[in-house]
């Protein structure tokens, strides 16, 4: 199972989340939600997950802030996709810039949510393949 978190100021977008997707019938955990960026943050720290699904749009940092931080601040490699209901073309220019694999328009559909979940399964499972390996070599 790959870990999830996801970060959203909307209550009811969050409830969705964990009510809409079917995490575990893509292979993955709901491992937390965040109401914006910073306490995405902290859950990330607590629980480093594979794969962060946020908002573009959130109080105290926002999601491209969050996914900036997380890169270039912390240094996790984790697959990341923005949900927006802004097709605007400067967001989806600098979520280019951060490397996002998905940008997501709201309101959401759990079908491509699901697309999306099982698309990104495939890498997620070669980089934790590459992981072990590499961990079996400094362990040799």
């Amino acid at each position: 199972m790959y870990k999830v978190l996801v970060a959203d100021d909307e209550p009811l977008m969050i409830e969705g989340w964990k009510t809409m997707v079917d995490w575990q019938g893509c292979g993955y955990e709901l491992c937390g939600t965040a109401t914006d960026g910073e306490e995405a943050i902290a859950a990330i720290r607590a629980c480093p997950p594979d794969l962060v699904m946020t908002d573009i749009r959130m109080p105290v940092l926002d999601g491209l802030g969050l996914i900036r931080a997380m890169k270039e601040e912390l240094g996790l490699t984790a697959k990341t996709v923005i949900v927006s209901g802004y097709s605007e073309f400067g967001y989806a220019q600098e979520a280019l810039r951060y490397q996002v694999d998905h940008y997501l328009l709201k309101p959401l559909v759990p079908e491509e949510v699901h697309k999306v979940l099982r698309e990104l399964a495939g890498p997620l499972a070669e980089r934790r393949r590459a992981e072990g390996a590499a961990g079996a070599e400094r362990d040799a």
